[in-house]
């Protein structure tokens, strides 16, 4: 199965629908500092170059309650993608 937060793969082979939760729910936790940390930073880099989420979330394609779930760390669809395109803008912007 592959992860709709990072789109990296996992195995849920043989698992039931439960099964599955459980290890995604896991899988979450084990991944939520790092997605923490993140956010955090890029979240500090926009402030400090002065720029408002909803700029960001619009110049990369998202909405202003995505990029919010992600400053905060919490899983958003193709987050990977969602990280680059972030640090990209900022790169651009700064």
């Amino acid at each position: 199965m592959i992860c709709p937060v990072c789109n990296s793969q996992f195995d849920v082979t043989g698992l039931d629908e439960a099964g599955r939760e459980v290890q995604r729910q896991e899988w979450i936790a084990e991944n939520a500092q790092e997605w923490l940390e993140i956010g955090r930073e890029l979240k500090n880099k926009r402030q400090i170059l002065g720029i408002t989420a909803k700029k960001v979330a619009n110049a990369i394609g998202i909405s202003s309650s995505t990029l919010k779930k992600f400053e905060e760390g919490r899983p958003v669809r193709a987050g990977k993608i969602v990280e680059n395109a972030y640090r990209m803008f900022l790169e651009l912007a700064g």
